[in-house]
């Protein structure tokens, strides 16, 4: 269901990423999953709730340091959205790589899901997402060259932004502190402990 997902948003949205094999195109889940169905990101979110989905596996890996799991479900779960999230990216002419399109959960504007390119919580989920599965596969001793586009890719995902208000900027174009009852990016890098700012 997650790989038919990702396929449907790739031709939706960059269908020359799709690939002929489909193991390469990954797969992704959205905010509205549940025991009933999957859904994938749209709607109300952007590419890097599945991002936050896999982070869960990296942290159960983390805490047990169980390696038979990691190498038999984790690895492969991880591996497996970090290929979906390589491809939701596009190169801006500065040379960064923002995900397109791209939405933080459950923020609207004029009544309507707010679209844009690179948000916060979605560049800040790829960003995670790329930097676990480097981890687990240095620990597993995996190599392929899709590990290295996304150690490339990696590195172009652009840091976190601060605004005029000193907020961490959950939008590109936002300037100053925008009243929300929401603010997902705060939230979520903070519990995934690796927030940067340059």
């Amino acid at each position: 269901m997650g790989q038919r997902e990702s396929d449907r948003l790739y031709q939706k949205n960059n269908p020359d990423a799709l690939s002929a094999i489909p193991e390469e195109n990954g797969w992704t889940i959205g905010t509205g999953a549940n025991a009933f169905s999957i859904d994938s990101p749209g709607g109300h979110s952007g590419p890097g709730t599945g991002g936050f989905t896999t982070k869960l596996f990296w942290d159960y890996y983390d805490f047990t340091r169980d390696e038979d799991i990691l190498k038999r479900h984790s690895y492969p779960a991880m591996l497996g959205m970090a290929k979906f999230l390589s491809k939701t990216l596009k190169p801006t002419e500065e040379g960064y790589l923002l995900a397109d399109p791209s939405s933080s959960p459950e923020q609207y504007h004029n009544g309507t899901t707010y679209q844009t390119k690179g948000c916060a919580f979605d560049q800040g989920m790829i960003w995670e997402s790329f930097h676990d599965v480097l981890k687990a596969a240095d620990i597993l001793k995996e190599e392929s060259p899709f590990l290295r586009t996304i150690k490339e890719q990696i590195g172009k995902l652009d840091a976190i932004q601060i605004g005029e208000s000193g907020q961490i900027k959950e939008y590109r174009e936002e300037k100053s502190i925008v009243t929300s009852e929401i603010r997902a990016i705060a939230i979520f890098r903070i519990y995934a402990h690796s927030i940067r700012v340059r």
